[in-house]
């Protein structure tokens, strides 16, 4: 089980790629096959991922538990976007993607999106919480226990309350 911490810790990590999410499933899986639960909360820069059809069926193909799903995300486990992101090639940036622990109640703020690059600052990335946007995003991950949420696209963005997690994503592209 992954240790959390007091409250998340985030940043950013310019890798000049946009699908990194399929680079971390490749290279370092386990940071989320350890995960019960997972879900994707924009694919594509689509935030209503659950209405886009043949992304859906494409999950269905590949075998998706069968887990309650949001109106807007697709709710899975670490395990199968693993699957997903290596077998299927289903993240190829500007993709969001939250995991739990626990199955949460609720979706992420509907405008509140963890890839927005403006919110960190190499210098100062406390002072970015300050912003409202990134305030709602952070509550809503504190009540509904959300231990890491990654996000790609010309960079990648990630929130964690895990020390672990918060670790591997500040060196995983090192060295790439």
């Amino acid at each position: 089980m992954t240790s959390e911490g007091d409250y998340p810790r985030f940043g950013w990590v310019e890798t000049g790629n946009v699908s990194d999410l399929t680079y971390i499933a490749m290279h370092q899986p386990d940071l989320f096959i350890k995960f019960d639960y997972a879900l994707i909360s924009t694919l594509d820069s689509d935030r209503h991922p659950r209405t886009n059809t043949s992304a859906f069926a494409g999950l269905l193909d590949c075998g998706m538990p069968t887990l309650d799903s949001y109106t807007r995300g697709i709710m899975t486990t670490g395990t199968m976007v693993v699957k997903l992101a290596v077998e299927q090639h289903l993240f190829n940036g500007f993709d969001e993607v939250w995991f739990f622990n626990e199955l949460p109640k609720a979706p992420p703020p509907e405008k509140n999106y963890l890839f927005t690059r403006d919110w960190f600052s190499r210098d100062d990335e406390a002072n970015n919480s300050g912003h409202t946007e990134m305030g709602q995003l952070l509550q809503w991950q504190r009540q509904e226990k959300a231990i890491l949420g990654v996000s790609d696209g010309i960079g990648l963005s990630y929130s964690t309350s895990s020390q672990t997690a918060y670790h591997a994503l500040s060196v995983i592209f090192r060295g790439k």
